[in-house]
């Protein structure tokens, strides 16, 4: 894809405790990962705020050690609406996807509280994620460059298709995406 067209797609999103990852619009859906909503009760894509109590789904449940468990958020948004498609479907072993994600900083320049004037820097990162495995619910991918954090919630995409978007990773490299077939899942229940 590109950097014009996921642009449109893929948003830089920030706290108000200054955690910052990524969020991916697919339909009319904004997705995340819910950890880096963690200690919030709002987001913020520019100076749009989302409320978390608005969410459809919220889930991050990380104390689970084998691989079933849950971390993305997914808000409906009548802001952004794209033909950008949910995969139904998993990657093969060796299959090459591109990792889309925003390095971006919020920094206060003056203010307080409400009042806090931000200065938000975006760069758009591109990288390789030939797929690894598959354990439970998630896509481990090798990256052909490390993801830094602030990247959680990026998508994994191929042929047009998200499919996962970034939980984490150890060292950037390699990470771990949740996978869309258990996003669908969810939207199903």
């Amino acid at each position: 894809m590109e950097k014009k067209i996921i642009a449109k797609y893929l948003k830089p999103i920030w706290t108000q405790s200054y955690n910052y990852g990524n969020g991916i619009v697919i339909g009319n859906k904004l997705l995340t990962a819910a950890h880096v909503l963690k200690d919030s009760d709002c987001f913020y894509i520019g100076n749009q705020k989302y409320n978390l109590d608005d969410a459809i789904v919220n889930q991050c449940d990380t104390k689970r050690t084998d691989g079933l468990y849950y971390d993305f958020a997914a808000f409906e948004t009548q802001e952004y609406n794209h033909d950008l498609e949910l995969a139904i479907d998993l990657p093969l072993i060796g299959d090459e996807l591109t990792s889309y994600s925003y390095k971006h900083q919020v920094t206060k320049v003056g203010g307080s509280g409400v009042f806090a004037q931000i200065k938000e820097t975006n760069e758009l990162h591109i990288s390789k994620a030939i797929v690894h495995d598959i354990i439970g619910n998630f896509i481990i991918c090798e990256m052909s460059e490390p993801l830094e954090e602030g990247r959680s919630g990026s998508p994994i995409i191929k042929d047009g298709k998200v499919y996962g978007i970034l939980h984490g990773g150890h060292a950037g490299n390699p990470c771990v995406f949740l996978s869309s077939v258990t996003i669908n899942q969810s939207f199903s229940r």
